[in-house]
Parts: structure tokens; sequence; C-alpha cells
């Protein structure tokens, strides 16, 4: 690795041609030691110079853009503003221009308004994000036709895509403005879904007036709908987070992981529960299963929430070992039964009957789309070497997959709960013990709560089969 000189030794100009460099790490230290020296003309100079230097490498220009507004402040905006007329680093200025809302000076919607028509989407991007941190709601009618969802088709993650970005980029932007009047009015627009899109995420009175007024107005079935489907979004807001409940597992049922009713939730459930009696059976199947999706239960329309439906795995029965078998694993020795595993060429399908027989289907899920109960197996033995999963079949406790940790309750009544947690909300947690047996355990009947050394897989569980088995559970996990 290359290394470089004492970057408190340098002087500014030497620090200045290390942004040069095409190592980030080199650039980094030269723009950390230029900030830490604090603010000077000299560097200021020297700084502006690279900035404005189309000839200088772009990842250099923008390490000096950053170190300049960082030093400089609001003093560096009228040379920010000049920039933006360069389309090369135009992105990189508009956001040091709004990358403190405490430092906001010259730094106006109107400016940064037409930059929403830019060609380029990383420029939209920033200017989006840099509206919603100026905080002037009239930006919101601007905003809104870039809200409306481009495409509804799920891209590939590793791809760069605008049309959902920018979508998403705006709508957290008018949240952020709290722009409710705006999004009101965009419901007679051509952009009515972005609208309430963003105002389902606003939890304010006004928000709920405007939406029961409009719905009283509307005759538009597919509108009637949506703006109800808000309704019930609106129902709930998410409980202010203390610290003390989020897990490795939480629940992703949504959209709420600790939900909570506010001022206007009864004054909505009212309305919603009104408009289901009197719907037609198309719209009353929607709304209903927008309350399923957003696990309400209301007044003779009880949902069955997904945390609800935890599927009951059959107990676990550990057949006991044979002291009279000296072939049997228990009696052999964990090296022997290891060694003669490895020597021999199991049987897939055998090993899946096994699977299945010694209840590991109990606790692990083996292929893609199944409801997780344990340890996930879909490719373990493209993960695993061989020697590693019989440790983990015979020797449980060795090495316990993250987050399946044995974890032990004592609550409120005196039982005492241990296994590994499935699922967990805000409200209540489903444990699986080393039995297959299920739990749901609500959090406010846990006294303690701690972790266990101890695998919820009991170690014996395969004591009674021979090598041969073992080999055929073997083959079976590593064609997974």
């Amino acid at each position: 690795m290359r290394r470089f000189a004492q970057v408190r030794d340098l002087s500014v100009a030497e620090l200045i041609a290390m942004l040069r460099e095409p190592q980030s790490v080199i650039r980094f230290h030269a723009q950390g030691e230029l900030l830490r020296r604090g603010p000077s003309p000299e560097s200021a100079q020297a700084l502006h110079a690279v900035v404005a230097d189309p000839n200088f490498p772009m990842a250099g220009r923008v390490a000096a853009l950053f170190a300049f507004k960082q030093l400089e402040g609001e003093r560096s905006h009228p040379e920010l503003i000049r920039l933006l007329e360069d389309d090369s680093i135009r992105e990189f200025a508009i956001r040091a221009l709004a990358d403190r809302r405490s430092q906001m000076a010259g730094v106006t919607a109107e400016l940064l308004l037409p930059y929403l028509r830019d060609p380029n989407p990383r420029v939209v991007a920033q200017t989006v994000i840099a509206l919603g941190r100026i905080g002037d709601p009239a930006a919101a009618d601007w905003l809104l036709p870039l809200a409306e969802l481009g495409t509804t088709e799920r891209p590939d993650a590793a791809a760069p895509n605008p049309p959902s970005v920018i979508p998403h980029l705006a709508v957290q932007a008018i949240v952020r403005l709290q722009a409710t009047d705006a999004c009101l009015a965009g419901l007679d627009r051509d952009c009515w879904r972005a609208a309430l899109r963003a105002l389902r995420q606003m939890h304010n009175s006004t928000d709920v007036n405007g939406l029961i007024s409009r719905l009283e107005q509307e005759r538009d079935v597919e509108r009637q709908t949506a703006i109800l489907t808000t309704l019930i979004r609106l129902y709930q807001h998410e409980t202010p987070y203390d610290g003390s409940w989020w897990g490795i597992r939480p629940d992703t049922t949504g959209p709420y992981y600790d939900p909570m009713t506010w001022s206007e939730s009864d004054r909505i459930k009212t309305v919603v529960r009104a408009a289901i009696d009197f719907a037609a059976p198309p719209m009353r199947a929607t709304l209903i299963a927008e309350l399923q999706r957003h696990q309400l239960q209301w007044d003779g329309l009880a949902v069955e929430t997904e945390l609800g439906e935890v599927e009951v795995a059959d107990p676990i029965v550990i057949q006991p070992v044979d002291p009279n078998d000296p072939e049997q694993i228990g009696n052999l020795g964990y090296a022997e039964s290891v060694r003669r595993a490895l020597e021999l060429t199991g049987d897939v399908t055998r090993g899946q009957e096994l699977f299945r027989a010694r209840s590991c289907v109990s606790c692990h899920t083996s292929t893609a789309g199944q409801r997780p109960v344990g340890p996930h197996l879909a490719d373990i033995g493209k993960r695993y070497k061989p020697e590693e999963l019989l440790e983990s079949m015979l020797k449980p406790s060795e090495k316990i997959a993250q987050g399946y940790e044995t974890q032990l309750f004592l609550l409120a009544n005196g039982e005492v709960v241990t296994g590994f947690v499935i699922s967990e909300t805000g409200r209540q947690l489903v444990v699986r013990d080393s039995q297959g047996k299920t739990y749901k355990i609500a959090r406010d009947e846990i006294d303690e709560r701690s972790r266990q050394t101890v695998s919820a897989m009991p170690e014996e569980l395969l004591g009674s089969l021979r090598a041969t088995e073992l080999a055929d559970l073997l083959a079976y996990l590593q064609s997974l």
C-alpha cells in the first residue's frame, strides 16, 4: 500500500495537490487536514480554484467543494451559486448549498426550482432533497408531479432506478415540508395519487379534515377508495422509539412496528366504518383487505393479523439412544461419528425423509418462499463445509446462527419460557422452544429477558442415528 507524508507537516499547496490522487483515502486525509486547520484566506482561495478548474480530476473537485463549504459556511454560497451553471458539478453544488439547515443564506426555492427539469436525474434528485431541507411549503406544488410513480415494476436492485427513486424522494420532501394544503389541492390534479401517498404520512388534523371533506364530495369510486385507504393508514402512527423494543428479528408485516392511536383515530374509524357499511361489494372487499393489511380489528370487522397465524409445529420427539447398539451416534462419540459420515456417500432422498422424521422441519425452512420459523437452510451446502454442517448437527451449541440464540424469559406470573424468537413486534414476541412448542408473549408480561449459551436445538436429537443415516442427512443439506 502506498504511504504518504504526515499531513500535518504539509503546506496548503501540498494538501491541495493530494486531492488529485485517485486513492480516496489520500484525498480524505488531505481534506480532513484542511478542515482541522480551520478557515483561512489561503485555503479558501486554493479550494475554490480547484472546484472551478474543469481540468482537475472530478473526485478532487468534489472533495474540494465540500471542504470549501464546511470551512467557509454561508460565505461560500455566492461561489457555490455560480457553480450551478457548471453542469459537471451542479449536483454537488446543490447538495452543498442545502447541506446544513442552519446555513441557508441566499438559498431559496426559487433559486433551485429550475433544476427540477434538469436532464440529469442526479441533479433532479439533489434538488428534490434540497427543497425539502429549505422548508418552503410552496415548493410542494412543483414536487407533486415528480412524486408520481413512473413504474410499478420491481427494478434490478443493483441498477439505477430514477423512475422509482425520484418519486420516493419527492414524497419524503413533501412530508418534510408538511405541505398538507398543497397535497389536498393536489387531489384535483393528475398527480392526486402522489398527493395521497404524501398525505398518508402526515398525521395532523388539517390532513384528516381535508380528506373527510373531500370524501363527502367525491363521486369517483377509485378516488373514494384511495382516500379511505389513506385514512386507514392515518388511523395509527408509530410509537416514538424509546430504544427498548427493536430486535434482530422484527415483525415486517407493517406498516407500523409499534402502532398507537392518536387524537383523530376515533373520527377516522367512524368515517371508514360507515363507508364499509354502505359500500358496494367490490369497495367493501378492498377496504376489508386494507384493514387486514394494516392489522386493524374494528367492531365486527375483526381481522386476524399475520402474527396471530403462527403455525403450531408438531412437538419434537427425541428417540432415545440404545446403550446396547454400539453403532448409534450417541455411543460412537463425536469424532468417530464425523469420521464415518465423511467417509460415506449419503442418499439425498433418504436424508430428506430423515429431515422430516427427526423434526428438523419444526425449526428450519429449506426452500425460498417458506415462512421463516428458525435458521433458514437454503444454499447451506454452499455456505458451509461438510465438517461444519456435521458440527452444527451434533454440537448445535458450538456455533449458533445470529438471531437464533436461545433466550430465557421470566414472566410476571413466574413462568419461565426458553427458546428462540421467531417474530417480534413492539407489543408481542413469538418464541419457539426446543420441543417445537410456540409461545406468544406480550411485552408487558416480561419481567426479565436474557440470552443463553445453549442452542434451542437439543444436542441429543440425532443420537439414535447411525453413521449411514447421518451421511444421508448431510447429503440432503448439501443438496439445498
